[in-house]
């Protein structure tokens, strides 16, 4: 008696953790996630533009993702 009286505990406590683990798994992974990630990533480009400077940091900006210029790019069609 005592045996199945603990083996159900332990079925309902495992069925417990899974229906309480998944959704806050799900809701980490599609919408906390992304939220704290743009967050973080303007929070770091603010950061590196205050240790830089608005003008150097501005520059650099350019330099990375820069002004896209569409001449040299050169489609190949097959």
């Amino acid at each position: 008696m005592m045996n199945t009286i603990f083996a159900i505990r332990a079925l309902l406590l495992m069925a417990l953790r899974y229906t309480i683990y998944l959704p806050f798994l799900a809701f980490y992974c599609f919408i906390v996630g992304p939220v704290v990630g743009g967050v973080l990533l303007v929070g770091g480009v603010s950061f590196l533009s205050f240790i830089l400077g608005p003008k150097t940091a501005w520059k650099e900006f350019k330099k990375a993702y820069g002004e896209l210029d569409q001449s040299h790019i050169v489609m190949r069609h097959s």
